[in-house]
């Protein structure tokens, strides 16, 4: 389907079952939704039971969640959360037998420092998806979108060739809702696809070929030009960009309580994450692409981060 479309209200309020948010003994709640699909659920690599799942006196913490289902032929999905006391955390997660076919949503809750106010963050893997939250103005991924009225709203967060996700989200005073979403690539070789989507499909593909050829004989100069640096802009190129950093700006994207901006393995948002850069941090720049993808020495290796987040500085000589 070119939609993949789950309508759920999630009723995450602040207190679960009697407990205090406050209260430094307050448990945790997590909730697993696999769509139907009969799956273990684990924490840590600690069995819990099987989907659909919830417990609402969970230790609060960071957790590694491992989603395995009973078909063998798709594949599993891990990912860390964290559960805050007094809170319900919640995974809605479709499987599918490849990766990129695979998709979700993890809607997790922090308090502001206004108790009167809502916010809501979108972080999405790809970047740059097209949010909208009760029908208003798209941004782009990753936002936070505030002063948010409670109750009810309902999202959507879309991009072409990629399963579209709308959900309805039961938003608290005081918090900011955090929706995480990973984008499932629509797949054409199924036989739940019209002619005319398939049209569409390719049409949109074709598109993303050519950005992808682009980017492909940036990395092919890089390549060429030096194993350090490569596509350099002349127009502002003042020494070389071995000389030069990168420094992360803000992103309002957190892992761990840190300010970050995702590392990819090759320039795009289709490159694979290979760990995060942390903002108000320089690193090597080694270059760059005309997408504006800059290429950075990533703890010792190299990585790209989107210039959207970033910016080139010279080094005083």
């Amino acid at each position: 389907m070119k939609w993949f479309k789950l309508i759920i209200i999630l009723l995450v309020t602040t207190i679960l079952s009697g407990c205090n948010p406050l209260s430094k003994t307050a448990k945790s709640g997590l909730q697993v939704i696999t769509d139907g699909v009969e799956s273990s659920v684990f924490l840590d690599d600690q069995y819990l039971e099987k989907s659909p799942f919830i417990n609402r006196d969970i230790k609060p913490g960071e957790y590694l969640l491992k989603i395995q289902p009973d078909d063998p032929t798709l594949v599993s999905y891990e990912t860390k959360i964290r559960l805050r006391p007094g809170l319900l955390t919640v995974v809605t997660w479709k499987l599918a037998q490849r990766p990129e076919l695979s998709g979700g949503v993890i809607y997790e809750m922090e308090p502001i420092s206004s108790k009167n106010k809502s916010e809501v963050s979108f972080v999405t893997i790809p970047d740059g998806a097209i949010v909208s939250l009760q029908g208003k103005e798209k941004e782009f991924s990753p936002v936070i979108i505030t002063d948010v009225n409670p109750d009810h709203n309902e999202f959507e967060v879309s991009l072409p060739s990629y399963e579209s996700q709308k959900h309805t989200i039961n938003v608290v005073p005081g918090y900011r809702m955090l929706v995480n979403v990973k984008l499932a690539k629509i797949n054409i070789d199924g036989s739940g696809i019209s002619d005319a989507e398939v049209e569409d499909i390719d049409s949109e593909m074709n598109q993303e070929s050519i950005e992808n050829i682009a980017t492909n004989e940036a990395e092919t100069n890089l390549i060429k030009n030096s194993t350090e640096s490569a596509v350099i802009d002349t127009e502002s190129q003042v020494s070389p960009p071995t000389q030069d950093e990168v420094i992360i700006n803000t992103t309002n994207f957190f892992n761990n309580g840190e300010e970050v901006l995702r590392v990819r393995d090759k320039a795009g948002s289709t490159g694979l994450e290979i760990g995060f850069a942390k903002v108000g941090t320089k690193y090597k720049y080694l270059g760059k692409t005309e997408s504006n993808w800059l290429y950075i020495d990533f703890n010792g290796k190299s990585g790209w981060v989107s210039g959207e987040y970033a910016q080139i500085v010279k080094v005083n000589q």
